[in-house]
């Protein structure tokens, strides 16, 4: 600036330009002057930057008249806008390589989560990685997932990785009424959206816990709810040393890993269910379920939900039957109920055999979203009975306030744990012999062992009709019956209907 001034003859000048924090323009540069206010109102100006977003303006005045001065202050202008522009495509450069250096981090970190949570089979396993893994990243410091106890409405600690200590002597909570309302944790526990936090030292939800922010040196935060079909698991909280680290595409990219996570978990919890030795057993009963619905039919006789099987999106099919003086009950179910799309008779008689396609239905998404399974469902003028099987890890509170927030009568008849006999399986395999016969039975391992059910087959039904000595007609006809008395032992309901 001084050559600048020697240069053009001016006694003074100086650069005005708006500050870093959004506030008035402020001198940046000066000879002669050491204020704004000092600087006079018909001295030398010239823009610097684009019209349209300048950066700002370069004064110069002289006590001398001199002609040549105001193109000269214009090229200063000019160079000092070359360079300003220079220096802002330089930033801007430089923002989207390390943007698209950290997207490809986080992408990493989300396929190789998903790849090692994939193969765990617990829950804790699986929420032991997701920390695990987040924590060794390059891109984060530390992370932690966190679940409500409903009883308290206090979050508790699950698992954490990369730090100890951080919660130690705080108390989160989601009651909106406690002192504490547990920050963006208890906000995305609330919502089921992504609470993000992109500078911790100025937002005021991280107040209660601001020397913990500096003695954790993190300055960015995100909790991501750990949901499926509607059941929130919990909450993964993931902190970042950098400011702004979860701004748009880094923001949506993280928040798929709770989408995953839940989907695991809801897998996870299903299967520990079905392989479980020990099971909870509820009995559960829920009068004038379908009471708020205008049935144009009154409900009588019974109907009964057999098999349950969970479509994407929220989506069941259930098989069930019906006696006669049920069907017409269930088809003006399908008019007036919205959770009902379509119910399709199979086979006549009393009991008929029927499908059901729905959407959301409450009590199967309450029960499907926690691994747990049910036998013996009916409704019999218009009250459910339901025997509900869980895995003693499942938190049960949380499966019946799930019921009763759609339907406040549901009661508990009754509720045991026990560990289920080796009998169960060997009554399976019992049956399947004895349903079997010899020629049925030959069909299906000699499919089996002849590489018929692999991908792709070993050999098909010519290859191991010719080698039984069948046509391969009479081949698939023993296959086919053989495979529905296996499936009919393995996944057949013992209901036939109330008392």
């Amino acid at each position: 600036m001084t050559r600048v001034a020697d240069s053009a003859d001016a006694d003074r000048c100086g650069v005005l330009a708006e500050a870093d924090d959004g506030s008035p323009r402020t001198l940046r540069a000066a000879v002669g002057w050491s204020a704004p206010d000092e600087l006079p109102a018909d001295g030398l100006r010239a823009t610097i930057g684009r019209e349209d977003d300048p950066w700002g303006v370069l004064v110069a005045a002289t006590d001398d008249a001199d002609p040549d001065a105001d193109a000269f202050v214009e090229a200063v202008a000019t160079v000092l806008t070359l360079a300003v522009e220079r220096r802002r495509r330089r930033r801007e450069t430089t923002a989207r390589h390390e943007l698209q250096a950290t997207l490809n981090s986080l992408h990493d970190v989300v396929s190789e989560v998903t790849d090692a949570i994939v193969a765990q089979s617990t829950r804790e396993e699986i929420e032991e990685t997701v920390c695990e893994l987040l924590a060794d990243s390059e891109a984060y410091k530390f992370a932690w997932i966190g679940a409500v106890d409903e009883p308290s409405q206090e979050v508790h600690v699950r698992t954490e990785a990369g730090v100890e200590g951080y919660l130690d002597g705080l108390t989160l909570s989601v009651d909106p009424d406690h002192p504490f309302d547990g920050g963006p944790t208890a906000d995305a526990l609330r919502t089921g959206t992504v609470q993000v936090t992109n500078d911790a030292r100025s937002d005021p939800r991280f107040s209660p816990v601001r020397d913990r922010v500096n003695a954790y040196d993190f300055r960015s935060s995100a909790a991501i709810p750990i949901a499926h079909e509607g059941t929130t698991y919990g909450v993964l909280n993931v902190y970042a040393g950098r400011e702004g680290a979860f701004r748009s595409r880094e923001r949506a990219v993280i928040a798929r890993l709770g989408e995953i996570v839940g989907h695991v978990i809801a897998a996870s919890e299903r299967k520990r269910a079905l392989l479980s030795d020990d099971l909870v057993e509820l009995t559960l009963r829920i009068d004038d379920l379908f009471v708020a619905l205008d049935t144009s039919v009154d409900p009588e006789g019974w109907f009964s939900f057999d098999h349950m099987v969970p479509v994407d999106d929220g989506d069941f099919i259930v098989y069930g039957r019906a006696t006669e003086e049920a069907v017409p009950f269930l088809r003006d179910l399908e008019r007036v109920n919205p959770e009902w799309e379509s119910v399709t008779v199979r086979s006549e008689g009393s009991p008929a055999r029927y499908e059901l396609h729905g959407v959301d239905l409450p009590v199967f998404s309450a029960i499907a979203s926690q691994g747990g399974y049910f036998e013996d469902v009916v409704i019999e003028d218009g009250d459910l009975r339901m025997t509900l099987y869980l895995s003693p890890s499942v938190d049960v509170h949380s499966v019946l306030e799930s019921l009763r927030h759609n339907y406040p009568q549901t009661e508990i008849r009754s509720r045991r744990q026990f560990t289920r006999s080796f009998e169960d399986v060997v009554r399976i395999r019992r049956r399947i012999v004895t349903d079997l016969t010899d020629r049925q039975r030959a069909t299906l391992e000699a499919a089996f062992y002849a590489g018929y059910f692999e991908w792709p087959r070993d050999a098909d039904g010519g290859a191991v009709a010719d080698s039984m000595g069948v046509s391969p007609p009479t081949f698939h006809q023993h296959l086919r019956t053989a495979q529905r008395k296996v499936l009919q032992a393995v996944l057949s309901s013992p209901t036939v209907g109330p008392e």
